[in-house]
């Protein structure tokens, strides 16, 4: 019998054969491919999705929408073109390692809007297949069966399994089902080229396995019948029709075709001659079928069939009773009860089991009848489960239909060690046990042991908890699977399949038909069981975990204590392993309190040995799954936790481990399928806090605690130099990233400013980390004295790309932590971009301004020590800022034009030309009014010039807020509104709300007070995310005027708004405060109040009480 379930004697198992470029590829199956008999890593599942897509045109090309459609469908990723190109150009050097650079492709080529892949036919085993099934085709045309079986043998010998194995995308769905029904056919020509060679005894144990595989394919059926009838079983060829009529009826409410109907009438009504080939099922309407002839009895030309067969294979299987025994297994387990009985094997018949004393010798005494039984092998249910409601319900759901045979439901549990798969699924399996009256069965499939079960094994003890008499039960691994489902098939019967290995261990253990339901759980991730539903089983969320707590603990208990119960169950990831060893220790101790335990916890250096209990723990359950690694998945895991985020892409595995991004993808994907990180996204891998602990753990402990430092140095010299990468891009006249530190590594580079954005926006807690690592926040201490400078740079030029943001106020921890660490090492130059960085930090409190003028003096006076240009340029720059905003335009003047010199000396344009549009402003405010709008239009003409929009829109701003300050409110306006556009576009929050402040300002010079109020409502509806203070205080101040121009509102709450606005300006030392201070003295009479009395003082002179109101506003009362 040969692999693909036919009997074809001598015929050919048709291979791949060699090519001239030697490829050669695999896809009836797991996607695999060699070249020059060497495996390929062919990556990811989208890489080898693109390349199956790529080789099943055959060449032909394949635009771009089509491959983004064929591999991702409707969950296209924001930059799924670069990811594509990203694949092909991986695959080009995979499938041509020894192509020269800059030498275009041979095989994997542009073509059109898209790419082609010219490898030849014979390359491939798809096509092999397709070739071979339509020569066998042409064959059995020609009337050569023989030739025709052989050339379906060989045919066959090619399937591994489902095609394109847990590959993504429609395209590969779609071709698998194309696939899957051309093998379903294959398989149904080669098992009728089979019967019309007379092999019909050989066939029938695959083909009953086949059937009941397949039980609504009705040619299957057909051909099925026609090999029980020849081998002289027609009760089991009539039962055959029987059960297959009652299964069209209860699953599609059909009759049987006209085909097997007409079958079933010859079988009934004409003998058939066994000299005389049978007749392809389907054309049964047309040809007479040959049947046994009525007159020989049934019992006895079985035996001689069986003895036919047990002398041809007893040098294989041993004696001619141990292929008896298996056809006589299979005979019985046609004839089991109606659902709702219970499982068991029925005895054979006496008949049967005589035989022939002479030819067979004495027969084996037969054994007694199987107990009937009900397998109810479930474990006893979790009486402390809590939590899960939503997969509760969808495990539920789906048993429930199946046990009412709506379908064969298969569920896959997959998850991390003590994530709560078996519980789950035994709490699902109890409460839907009622839908499976015919029994529930239970295997550990030890899947994470050294030795996992073997699936024959696993077979041999579901079959006895079935009932099978020991003597009864097959030899052959395939022929114990077609028994076991053979008693399923009309059952209904819940399997639970736990601690799975992998997708070959679970195959056979699955039933044929509808009617039962199987539950699967795995610490691996099980792709290859197709319609199965997969459910990730994650950590809890906090309040289930702390139900759980509350159930094992008590709840008066956690509710004395509800902040430390909090943190208990967040030091234990909301794991449920770990949160229920927590709470066991809890209830072995009366006498402490939460807080003990959580205090226990939070040293994550002795957090596991804490966990664990009663020889339950959390270190040995993750344990189990990191032996399984192979050596490169295991350095992995050790080195991929010395990341400073516990979320994070391949990039950044790659830099850790020292090699390319394919390699470091392959090991991250053997992770996920272990269960030991989680893939939440496109290129995006997670892992838990408990797991990463132990990781790093196993890190120390490992002979990589050595390379662990110069690990993170690869990563710092990654992160750093993406930032300069990015910076090019979004800044591209900003000279400063030839003025940070140069590492070696590339890093990522973005195509374009919008693929520089989402690396950004990805990437910003990857960047804070990794820099705060390098200093040494974190389990191990700083990368020493030759990290100092990159770290700081690394923080330097996030800050540029940040400053716009919300997320400068991020910048204070890690500046504050470089100054500390470049002290300690002696390092002026970063000491003095510390300083910087924390002078651009959001600050509260009294005298902010005065504050960051110290800070920034003290910053250039470390630059002018260590020579550094870019500090003394902005910082420079900066300060003069402040001196300007604090009413000190004249002091200003001469910092500036210092910062200009040294802009234009390191080349940094952009920077240069906004420092003149800052000048512009100073002049401004010194009176130098011509003098300034002449500059102005110089100035703006430049900018333009330069086509960058950042700059562009900081230049409209100082121009526009010079032309208000000298008494031209319409022209600041125009300005201002294309300022506020460019920011807008560029993303640069801060300025954005500032422009739109300016324009308040601006509507309330035009006495536009309606138009005020509402561009101040906008400016305060951006800086409600950034926590800018002059920001604020401006838009507040142009608020507070507008409304009391207004005087829609009650007086007092324009007040408000003024005496916040003024407590913000004044506290950063800003001019605009002193404005707000005569101001507000002038409140009162400026509000449009009800005329008084007659003896009432004259409208407008501030009462006594009003004046103890301005005062007590202005806090000087």
């Amino acid at each position: 019998m040969t692999e693909s379930g036919g009997t074809g004697d001598g015929g050919t198992t048709g291979g791949i054969g060699g090519t001239a470029t030697g490829l050669r590829f695999r896809m009836l199956g797991p996607v695999e491919g060699d070249l020059g008999g060497r495996p390929l890593r062919l990556g990811p599942p989208q890489q080898r999705a693109l390349l199956a897509v790529l080789l099943l045109r055959a060449g032909r090309p394949v635009s771009m929408p089509e491959l983004l459609d064929a591999i991702w469908g409707e969950r296209l990723p924001p930059r799924g073109v670069g990811t594509l190109r990203t694949y092909v150009s991986r695959l080009r050097t995979l499938l041509e390692p020894s192509r020269p650079a800059r030498t275009p492709a041979r095989l994997l080529v542009s073509a059109d809007d898209g790419y082609a892949l010219r490898v030849p036919s014979s390359a491939l085993d798809t096509a092999v297949f397709e070739a071979r099934l339509a020569e066998g085709a042409r064959l059995r045309g020609a009337g050569d069966t023989a030739a025709a079986h052989r050339e379906l043998t060989g045919a066959l010998a090619l399937w591994g399994g489902t095609p394109l194995a847990g590959l993504p995308g429609p395209h590969a769905e779609r071709e698998r089902d194309r696939l899957t029904e051309l093998w379903l056919s294959a398989r149904e020509d080669h098992f009728h080229g089979a019967l019309a060679l007379d092999r019909h005894v050989a066939t029938i144990a695959s083909l009953r396995a086949f059937a009941a595989e397949h039980p609504l394919r009705e040619r299957t059926q057909a051909l099925l019948m026609l090999a029980l009838h020849r081998a002289g079983r027609q009760a089991d060829a009539f039962a055959v029709y029987e059960t297959t009529r009652r299964t069209l009826d209860t699953e599609l409410g059909v009759p049987p075709g006209p085909e097997l109907t007409a079958l079933h009438t010859r079988l009934l009504t004409r003998p058939m001659q066994e000299s005389r080939p049978v007749e392809e099922p389907r054309r049964a309407a047309q040809k007479p079928l040959p049947v046994v002839p009525a007159s020989r009895p049934a019992a006895d030309n079985r035996s001689a069939s069986l003895h036919a067969v047990g002398s041809r294979s007893a040098g294989r299987l041993g004696s001619p009773l141990v292929e008896r025994s298996r056809d006589l297994g299979e005979g019985w387990a046609q004839r089991t009860p109606p659902a709702g009985t219970p499982l068991t094997a029925p005895t054979p018949p006496q008949s049967t089991l005589a035989t022939d004393p002479a030819q067979r010798g004495t027969p084996p005494t037969p054994e007694r009848p199987a107990t009937r039984t009900r397998p109810a092998q479930l474990p006893p249910p979790i009486g402390d489960f809590t939590g899960r409601a939503a997969p509760l319900k969808e495990l539920t759901t789906l048993l429930r239909e199946a046990g009412e045979a709506q379908a064969m439901g298969v569920a896959v549990l997959t998850g991390l060690g003590g994530a709560g798969k078996t519980a789950l699924a035994i709490t699902a399996a109890h409460r839907t046990r009622r839908a499976f009256p015919d029994g529930q069965l239970y295997a550990d499939l030890r899947g994470n042991d050294p030795d996992p079960a073997d699936s024959a094994d696993v077979l041999t003890h579901l079959l006895r908890a079935m009932g099978v008499p020991e003597g009864a039960i097959p030899d052959d691994a395939g022929q114990r699977g077609a028994l076991y489902r053979s008693l399923l098939a009309g059952k209904r019967v819940l399997v639970l399949l736990d601690n799975a290995h992998d997708t070959a261990q679970i195959r056979p253990l699955l039933p044929g038909t509808p009617g039962s339901a199987v539950l699967v759980t795995s610490r691996t991730r099980i792709v290859g069981l197709p319609g199965a539903r997969l459910l990730d089983v994650e950590a809890m969320t906090e309040q289930d975990a702390l139900a759980m707590l509350e159930t094992i603990v008590g709840g008066e208990r956690v509710q004395a204590e509800p902040e430390a119960a909090r943190q208990l169950v967040a030091s234990c990831g909301r794991l449920p392993l770990a949160v229920r060893i927590a709470a066991a220790r809890l209830t072995a101790r009366s006498d402490w309190a939460l807080a003990d335990l959580t205090a226990r916890l939070r040293d994550e250096r002795h957090r596991l040995d804490e966990l664990e209990a009663d020889g339950l723990g959390v270190d040995a359950a993750f344990r189990l799954s990191y032996e399984g690694l192979d050596a490169a998945a295991a350095r992995a895991f050790r080195l991929a936790s010395a990341a400073a985020v516990p979320v994070f892409g391949r990039a950044t595995a790659a830099a850790l481990l020292g090699v390319d991004e394919y390699t470091a993808e392959d090991a991250l994907e053997a992770l996920v399928d272990a269960g030991l990180i989680e893939a939440c996204g496109v290129d995006r891998y997670r892992f838990h806090d408990l797991v990463r602990i132990f990781a790093r753990r196993v890190l120390d402990d490992s002979p990589d605690a050595a390379e662990r430092p110069a690990a993170q140095r690869r990563l710092l010299d990654h992160v750093l130099a993406t930032v300069r990468n990015a910076i090019r891009r979004l800044r591209p006249l900003s000279g400063v990233p030839d003025l940070l530190y140069a590492p070696q590594a590339p890093g990522y580079r973005p195509a374009d400013a919008e693929a520089a954005r989402a690396w950004l926006q990805e990437s910003h807690q990857l960047i804070r980390a990794t820099a705060e690592q390098a200093l040494g926040k974190g389990p191990w201490e700083d990368l020493g004295a030759a990290a100092v400078r990159p770290a700081v740079d690394l923080l330097t030029g996030w800050a540029h790309l940040v400053l716009g943001t919300a997320r400068r106020r991020e910048l204070g921890g890690p500046a504050r932590l470089a100054l500390s660490v470049a002290h300690c090492h002696g390092d002026s130059r970063s000491a003095g971009r510390a300083l910087r960085l924390i002078a651009a930090v959001p600050q509260q409190g009294a005298d902010t301004y005065r504050r960051i003028e110290r800070t920034l003096r003290q910053a250039l006076r470390f630059a002018a020590l260590a020579s550094d240009p870019l500090t003394e340029s902005e910082a420079a720059h900066e300060l003069a800022m402040i001196l300007a905003a604090m009413g000190r335009p004249a002091e200003a003047l001469p910092l500036f034009e210092q910062a200009y010199a040294r802009f234009v000396e390191l080349e940094s344009r952009g920077d240069a030309v906004r420092v003149l549009a800052h000048v512009v402003r100073a002049h401004m405010l010194l009176g130098h009014k011509e003098r300034a709008e002449s500059a102005a239009d110089e100035v703006l003409r430049t900018a333009r010039e330069l086509g960058d929009r950042g700059t562009l829109g900081h230049v409209l701003y100082q121009i526009g807020c010079a032309l208000l300050a000298g008494g031209r409110p319409v022209r600041a306006a125009a300005h201002l509104r294309e300022s506020r556009q460019h920011h807008q576009w560029v993303g640069d929050l801060r300025w954005e709300a500032l422009a739109w402040a300016r324009l308040a300002h601006c509507a309330l010079a035009r006495e536009r007070p309606g138009e005020a109020a509402a561009c101040a409502t906008q400016a305060l509806s951006i800086e409600g995310d950034l926590g800018d203070p002059f920001c604020r205080g401006l838009a507040l101040a142009a608020r507070g005027r507008a409304l009391l121009t207004l005087g829609e509102t009650p007086a007092l709450s324009a007040l408000a708004s003024l005496r916040t606005a003024h407590r913000l300006l004044s506290a950063r030392g800003a001019a605009e405060a002193d404005e707000l201070t005569s101001l507000l003295w002038t409140a009162p009479t400026a509000a449009r109040q009800p005329t008084g009395p007659p003896d009432s003082p004259a409208e407008g002179a501030p009462s006594a009480a009003r004046a103890a109101l301005c005062q007590s506003l202005l806090g000087r009362g």
